[in-house]
């Protein structure tokens, strides 16, 4: 497995941390815990948010036939998208 660097992500509140959760619900990757992981089709994204600091860390691995620097930016993309149109709101 290859692991690409954590992502952190700053300003994310309770109520954005539960879109973000409900967002990776919908595509596969179950966010019961603000700290966990999950895996899906080889690829397995860890989670750290820390609700008084108002962060989140994200971190994927995937095997060695996995674009890892594809999933990582699409992992950015979407988190940054969802942050975007939560502010927009």
């Amino acid at each position: 497995m290859y692991r690409n660097s954590k992502q952190i992500f700053k300003g994310i509140t309770r109520a954005l941390f539960a879109r973000l959760r409900k967002k990776a619900s919908t595509i596969g990757f179950p966010v019961a815990k603000p700290v966990g992981s999950a895996q899906k089709d080889g690829i397995r994204i860890d989670w750290n948010y820390d609700p008084q600091l108002e962060t989140l860390e994200v971190q994927c691995s995937t095997p060695f036939w996995i674009n890892s620097a594809r999933v990582d930016e699409e992992l950015r993309r979407e988190i940054e998208a969802t942050i975007r149109s939560y502010r927009a709101a």
